[in-house]
């Protein structure tokens, strides 16, 4: 009975996790297509959001979630809130700034939806971590971890599929750029980066499973033996059905971020593997380091005349003829003198746009719309140098090693029930996948923004809280 009660709870958690990752991710792709039947129903709600009448009142709803959600986070665990190398404090002086800029400019502020997908956002990761911990209190390391990996990935994967002209068209010289669901091109790529990110490490970690079942006898183990083939054979097919989006979303941006993020895994998967490659790896890091910036010079000087569209798109960086990077830059220095000019008490928010097109707006520059692609410098001109240091400190403790005393520490309790068969989808291996897929967002968000879009921002702050380092049932003091 306890089983059944147990296999029933996380599939109910299933549920309801599937229907708010298939809300953020499309909700927005209902409204491309009128006629639909959930057409009026988001049109309502997004008047509603957009409502400086009835906006206050969500971003109210979510606060308190938000503290709800805080509260349970820290009661299932032993850690202290109140500590400098708490992420989840930092995280709260961002929204606690954020809602200072907010509720003393609520006019401007209520005029977009900024405030409200950075606030929404947040809540969806840290309510994600509190069904994975309580889970996890319950002796299923990971489960609900593993669940909304795995609806995430079946959703990019079928975002992949999404027929192109059924969508906004966007052109790359004669080619048509992919954009999915969605109405651009980069927000296409850069979810398509961490789809492929988590697909890769979903395959690593089957294929590791596989190999060391060979050795294993009986009927049952070579059930599980195919089953785990069949596996990694998805997780592949998968892998290229979002690679293939990927390339054709012409989306630098999400390419870099795609290859960081691969990068980042490939590491971890050697620090894991044991300390004989951990340490071959930092003693020849230097030489790595050198051989792979001499491998991409010789990679653009040989085809920086090619005519295969995708390379002529990622060399474009070093073309001078090519004003996309050019006016990004132009809009990044005016972003920062903006954030020089209000240093500790922010513009506010939406005022960086006013300002850069009233006072700051170059000349020769065709558009505005560069000062948003760049979410690190538009946090730090909406909400001020504060504000951009504790989001910093936030990413920076959630990716940083885990001190040694927690790294000795059992995440699962000691009177729990025994757990559950889960092959090496360990919570750490979960933790070090879904990092991977936050950091190609990371780097995403500095070249092609995202931070401030529901599907863009839900993705990445339920990466970034199942991925924290000092996510655990604790014992960490």
């Amino acid at each position: 009975g306890g089983m059944i009660a147990n296999k029933v709870s996380v599939l109910f958690a299933a549920g309801q996790t599937g229907v708010a990752q298939g809300l953020s991710l499309f909700a927005d792709s209902f409204l491309l297509h009128s006629g639909s039947l959930a057409d009026a129903v988001l049109r309502e709600a997004g008047y509603t959001l957009r409502n400086s009448g009835t906006q206050w009142m969500v971003v109210l709803w979510l606060g308190v979630n938000f503290l709800v959600f805080l509260m349970l986070r820290f009661r299932a665990s032993l850690n202290i809130f109140w500590r400098v190398t708490n992420s989840s404090l930092w995280l709260t002086g961002v929204l606690f700034l954020g809602t200072l800029a907010y509720a003393f400019h609520y006019s401007d502020a209520a005029q977009s939806t900024q405030a409200l997908m950075l606030l929404s956002g947040a809540v969806l990761g840290v309510g994600a971590t509190v069904w994975s911990a309580r889970r996890q209190h319950r002796g299923y390391a990971g489960s609900v971890g593993r669940l909304i990996v795995a609806t995430l990935v079946v959703s990019l994967v079928a975002a992949s599929l999404w027929p192109p002209e059924w969508g906004p068209t966007f052109g790359y010289r004669g080619y048509t750029r992919w954009t999915g669901p969605w109405d651009n091109p980069n927000i296409f790529g850069l979810l398509m980066g961490p789809g492929i990110v988590l697909a890769v490490g979903s395959t690593m970690l089957n294929f590791e499973l596989l190999v060391s079942s060979k050795s294993d006898a009986g009927r049952r183990k070579g059930h599980r033996r195919w089953w785990k083939a069949a596996l990694v054979i998805v997780c592949l097919v998968s892998a290229g059905l979002m690679g293939r989006g990927l390339l054709h979303s012409y989306s630098r941006g999400a390419w870099c971020g795609t290859i960081v993020g691969l990068m980042y895994l490939a590491v971890q998967g050697i620090k894991e593997r044991g300390a004989k490659y951990s340490r071959w790896f930092r003693a020849n890091l230097f030489s790595l380091g050198v051989a792979t910036v001499s491998i991409i010079a010789l990679i653009f000087w040989h085809y920086r005349a090619t005519e295969w569209y995708p390379a002529r798109r990622a060399f474009s960086v070093i073309n001078r003829s090519d004003f996309t990077w050019r006016d990004r830059i132009a809009a990044w220095i005016c972003a920062l003198q903006i954030t020089a000019e209000h240093p500790f008490f922010s513009a506010g928010w939406n005022q960086p746009e006013r300002l850069y097109e009233q006072y700051y707006f170059p000349p020769g520059v065709p558009g505005s719309a560069a000062i948003g692609l760049n979410d690190y410098l538009v946090l730090g001109a909406t909400l001020g140098i504060p504000a951009l240091l504790c989001f910093g400190m936030y990413i920076w403790l959630c990716l940083r090693s885990r001190p040694r005393e927690l790294e000795t520490k059992n995440l699962v309790p000691e009177n729990s029930s025994p757990m559950p068969n889960s092959g090496l989808w360990t919570l750490d291996a979960l933790q070090a996948t879904c990092r991977a897929g936050a950091i190609v967002l990371l780097v995403g968000f500095w070249f092609d923004g995202g931070l401030f879009k529901l599907p863009t921002a839900a993705t990445f702050w339920i990466l970034i809280e199942l991925g924290r380092r000092d996510l655990s049932t604790g014992s960490a003091k």
